[in-house]
């Protein structure tokens, strides 16, 4: 099997112009998106902590494209853990992997569902709830509720399931998440500093769930990824003496085949994400 590089792009947050420089992850499937900061962040819900990766703009998270549509499902994804912090982030165009001190967790788009793979069984997670559409159009009739091992999502004419878990507990946890680049748009403040105007939302945790095994998927009816564009028999026809050019080109190929629409069974290459999608 052909040898995929993947970046390592360090877990701080780089406050220069007001943050303007931190680092994104950004996976795509056919199915949608997902994007993230490499910064961890902290909640804590009756003194139990969780951590996961940030989201700086109110955009990031899971978005779910379908019949011409794009719909943010997940906030974010938070684990438990009780001490530490992330220690490492490696990013490839298939899959990011955050290290934390006791946990590893590697996020990436399956055949059919998005997915998170721990490095032990059991791991207790607070899904973040936003569902609506991409551009912040509201939703009505949104239904979350857990139906065997799975949170059972529904709105419109789309379901989707969260899970499995071999425990779900009702949490119905709710705050306020500061988006600190927003939509992009920026401002001069008082003092003559360039700044991004903030943006908050309210995202919800319905349960707190106990992960079944190592995997946590998220399945949406109807929708599947094309799993070709993974294969990776034209790696061997790239060709440069200097393997870290190699590399370069390989990682930047890998990524555009990730991107693309299905539209009416047709598939029309595209290089957006968030709005532009």
């Amino acid at each position: 099997m052909q040898h995929l590089p993947e970046v390592e792009v360090g877990v701080h947050e780089d406050q220069d112009w007001d943050f303007a420089r931190n680092k994104q992850v950004l996976l795509k499937a056919s199915m949608g998106e997902w994007s993230s900061s490499v910064f961890s962040v902290e909640v804590f819900l009756e003194k139990e902590r969780f951590v996961g990766p940030n989201r700086d703009f109110s955009y990031q998270g899971l978005l779910i494209s379908k019949e011409g549509r794009v719909y943010k499902l997940l906030d974010g994804i938070m684990f438990s853990m009780g001490g530490g912090c992330a220690e490492r982030v490696f990013v490839g165009p298939y899959r990011v992997k955050y290290i934390y001190t006791d946990l590893e967790v590697e996020l990436s788009f399956g055949e059919d569902s998005f997915q998170a793979k721990f490095s032990r069984e059991g791991v207790r997670v607070l899904p973040f709830f936003d569902i609506r559409g991409a551009n912040g159009e509201e939703i009505s009739g949104v239904r979350i509720a857990p139906q065997g091992r799975w949170l059972m999502v529904s709105f419109e004419d789309l379901r989707a399931a969260v899970g499995p878990f071999k425990e779900i507990e009702g949490a119905d946890y709710s705050t306020e998440w500061v988006y600190k680049l927003g939509s992009g748009f920026r401002y001069i403040d008082p003092e003559g500093y360039i700044r991004f105007v903030r943006e908050r939302r309210k995202v919800h945790a319905p349960a707190l769930c106990a992960v079944e095994g190592r995997e946590l998927r998220v399945v949406v009816d109807g929708l599947k990824n094309d799993e070709a564009v993974k294969d990776p028999s034209w790696m061997s026809r790239v060709y440069f003496l200097e393997p870290r050019l190699r590399n370069i080109m390989i990682l930047r190929l890998s990524t555009l085949r990730c991107f693309g629409l299905s539209v009416q069974g047709r598939w029309f290459p595209e290089a957006g994400c968030w709005w532009f999608r």
